[in-house]
């Protein structure tokens, strides 16, 4: 490709590579050209002019602060709005919390009362059963010779009935030594029509046959079966010296499924 040059002497247009004009006959200067390119000068950014001018750079610096002073703003309500709802989290937690003591007191409080409950159930129930067997075998006090502090001497004694289908529970206490005979009513008619004026004991020389008795003593509770399916007994007690006895005699209905004592 050729290019057209000038002469620097007379302008004659000079074609690529010529050596002289061909008009002046001048020589022509060959330049060679460089191995790296002429820096290019660019020209300066609009953007960066723009910048230097300093009522551009302060509405921009103003903009950043509105910028971040909104988002600021926006933080802090954001926060409060946070703290609110953590204080109205707590609140409601505070109650689930208190809601939670008030069940927790109020099942200890059941779970006494059901205690109590099971408590009275089984008293209750000890009850009744103590009533039916009580029905079964009903117990009554019972004492026929004196209503109250019995006196006692050496030369006299005090007798009473021993019902059938009943046992006799022969209980007292006193300031002397008494003794209990359990006698069947033709032993009681020897014992009492005996002649003899000494002691209880010497009158009961006058009995013929097998008795039970129960030895002197200040205090007793002697159990007689022998009535539960036999009415044939009298209970005659006596002492060897002069005192007070404090009865407390008692029979409870428990019959005999066979004859005991003298009816066999």
């Amino acid at each position: 490709m050729s290019q057209a040059t000038s002469c620097r002497h007379c302008g004659a247009q000079l074609p690529w590579a010529a050596q002289f004009c061909n008009i002046c006959g001048a020589p022509v200067q060959q330049t060679q050209p460089s191995l790296y390119p002429a820096p290019i000068s660019t020209p300066q950014s609009t953007f960066f002019r723009w910048f230097r001018n300093d009522k551009n750079l302060a509405s921009v610096l103003l903009l950043l602060v509105l910028i971040l002073g909104g988002a600021l703003l926006l933080t802090y309500f954001q926060n409060v709005s946070l703290q609110s709802r953590l204080t109205a989290l707590q609140d409601e937690a505070n109650g689930y919390h208190t809601q939670l003591q008030s069940s927790q007191t109020q099942n200890s409080q059941l779970q006494s009362q059901i205690v109590q409950l099971q408590s009275q159930n089984t008293f209750l129930a000890n009850q009744v059963q103590s009533l039916n067997v009580q029905n079964a075998h009903p117990t009554l006090t019972l004492w026929n010779s004196c209503g109250g502090p019995c006196s006692m001497s050496q030369t006299s004694w005090r007798a009473g009935g021993v019902p059938d289908t009943f046992t006799y529970y022969a209980s007292y206490s006193s300031d002397q030594p008494v003794g209990v005979y359990f006698l069947t009513l033709s032993q009681y008619v020897q014992f009492a029509s005996c002649l003899s004026t000494g002691s209880s004991e010497i009158q009961l020389t006058c009995v013929s046959g097998v008795y039970t008795y129960f030895s002197p003593t200040t205090s007793l509770n002697g159990v007689f079966h022998l009535a539960e399916g036999c009415a044939s007994y009298v209970a005659v007690f006596y002492s060897d010296s002069n005192g007070v006895m404090y009865p407390n005699v008692s029979v409870q209905y428990n019959p005999a499924p066979t004859l005991t004592g003298a009816c066999v």
